[in-house]
């Protein structure tokens, strides 16, 4: 399964590197993706390929150097295909949908209503069901596993984090915040089924009321719900399938962007 992890605050890229190779990319090997947030801006960086080889690449070299000292937060992305070839770089995360917003997906989902979009990968379909409905209509069309991180296009101040299972984060107010879908140290896990907010201006967790409440101290055991409701969904995945052309509902730009478009 794919694994991502994601921070408000500052990154070096020895850091971005070990987080790289702390979400089992011997196992999520088949695309690597990296989105890196600025003040009104952003950039992403993603091809087909395991981290271990998109790390010596030249062109990530110096994407990174470039950009990443001017970030102040992003997301990085570990997959392993389940929908749409690695080899189609529209089906690789972060996914970016026509109206700017960004997203990564851990899981694997069914949409009730399909989007018109054009990767064949089911977190796109989330992340156009999200644009489309809103962030709680949004998810409840698209059951499943899903932990997920989101920005959306109007509101470049914020991340939305979302899971169903398991997302670990670590805060100090202020100063940064991490999140992922794998444990590190001193982390904590997050509530299920609740929309975590991100303010990236300030540099910590917007928490509504009884949220913070439900956090526990948690370590990563197996077999745990997360591992269930996952064979669950790929079950039921396995017993209906879908593609581009099952698409019901037309999903058109509407907000034009001038900045930086070639990143």
């Amino acid at each position: 399964m794919c694994n991502f992890a994601g921070w408000v605050g500052t990154m070096t890229q020895y850091r971005l590197e070990l987080w790289l190779n702390k979400l089992k990319p011997e196992i999520n090997g088949d695309a690597t993706g990296i989105f890196l947030h600025q003040p009104k801006i952003y950039g992403f960086f993603k091809s087909p390929g395991p981290a271990s080889s998109i790390m010596q690449k030249p062109a990530f070299k110096n994407w990174v150097n470039e950009r990443l000292p001017y970030s102040d937060g992003g997301f990085i992305h570990l997959r392993l295909a389940t929908h749409g070839s690695a080899l189609n770089n529209e089906n690789n995360h972060p996914h970016i949908s026509l109206n700017d917003s960004v997203l990564v997906h851990k899981g694997i989902v069914n949409p009730k209503v399909l989007f018109e979009i054009s990767s064949e990968c089911d977190s796109a379909q989330i992340l156009a069901s999200i644009d489309s409905l809103g962030l709680e209509k949004g998810i409840a069309n698209c059951p499943g596993m899903a932990s997920i991180a989101y920005m959306n296009s109007f509101d470049q101040d914020k991340f939305y984090l979302y899971t169903t299972g398991y997302m670990y984060i670590r805060e100090k107010p202020g100063n940064e915040v991490f999140w992922a879908t794998v444990y590190f140290k001193n982390c904590k896990r997050l509530p299920t089924q609740e929309w975590i907010e991100i303010d990236i201006i300030n540099k910590r967790v917007i928490w509504k009321p009884g949220q913070k409440e439900k956090i526990k101290k948690n370590y990563e055991t197996t077999p745990n719900l997360w591992w269930k409701n996952y064979l669950e969904s790929l079950k039921s995945i396995s017993q209906s399938s879908w593609t581009r052309q099952d698409s019901v509902l037309p999903y058109t730009r509407n907000v034009t962007t001038t900045e930086e478009e070639d990143w």
